[in-house]
């Protein structure tokens, strides 16, 4: 299961942030810390998404009990609130980061820059792209989206002096142009946010991620966290991605 998060912030904490920003994609920090604790007893074990990956090439599925933890945009709140949780439980998280602060040099309170970046890495985080300007990319014809897709490594890369080798799609939009534009930029793998399903060889450029609610009761959550049900869902899951992907094509 790979985890989704946005913003990870106290009650009551908006850190200069609006609605645009998807404050609705929010937890607490308590949240947060609940749902790592709660899965390490229900004992799912926690890896790197690069694990799962080289897993995948190898030909293996994703196991029922193992768990991936990433986060979407690169908003200060994670470095701030979720960072310090990560490592004391020492679990590995990728953050999918837009670059167009980045690229420009330009300071931004609401996003990570080079030095909290940095520090991710440090801490043995993975770091991924999540394009420039965070588009629609579906709507974006093949120049803008080759600059986005491949201009956001690349202000990745030169940051941090290391292969950024994964990506997420902005809202979860994509199509079939989409997907391959993404492969010939080079990624070995990315992350829609369909779901819930199990994550194999056909999904490893739409890996397939959950949102879970706070208290992790509601009747989501728990098929959500059901390895029957997630098997008996996958094939659903799949049929009905693969036909928005080629009715957006």
């Amino acid at each position: 299961m790979i985890l989704l998060y946005h913003h990870i912030l106290p009650e009551g904490d908006a850190a200069g942030l609006s609605d645009e920003d998807g404050l609705f994609f929010r937890h607490s920090p308590e949240a947060f810390r609940f749902h790592l604790e709660e899965l390490q007893r229900r004992g799912y074990r926690f890896g790197s998404l690069d694990d799962l990956v080289r897993q995948i090439d190898d030909g293996r599925a994703e196991d029922d009990h193992s768990a991936f933890v990433t986060f979407d945009d690169g908003w200060r709140n994670q470095h701030e609130h979720a960072l310090p949780i990560l490592r004391a439980l020492g679990i590995p998280a990728t953050f999918f980061v837009t670059t167009e602060h980045l690229r420009k040099g330009v300071s931004c309170a609401k996003r990570m820059g080079p030095a909290e970046l940095r520090a991710l890495v440090d801490a043995g985080m993975t770091i991924g792209s999540h394009t420039r300007t965070h588009p629609d990319l579906v709507r974006l014809d093949d120049t803008r989206l080759e600059d986005e897709l491949r201009g956001s490594r690349q202000d990745l890369e030169d940051l941090l002096g290391r292969p950024v080798t994964l990506f997420a799609y902005p809202g979860g939009s994509l199509s079939a142009r989409v997907v391959r534009a993404v492969r010939r930029a080079g990624y070995e793998a990315a992350c829609s946010s369909f779901g819930p399903a199990r994550n194999d060889a056909t999904s490893i450029f739409w890996l397939y991620r959950d949102v879970i609610s706070a208290s992790m009761q509601s009747p989501r959550d728990r098929y959500r966290l059901s390895p029957v049900a997630r098997r008996l869902l996958t094939f659903r899951v799949e049929r009905r991605l693969r036909a928005s992907l080629h009715r957006r094509a």
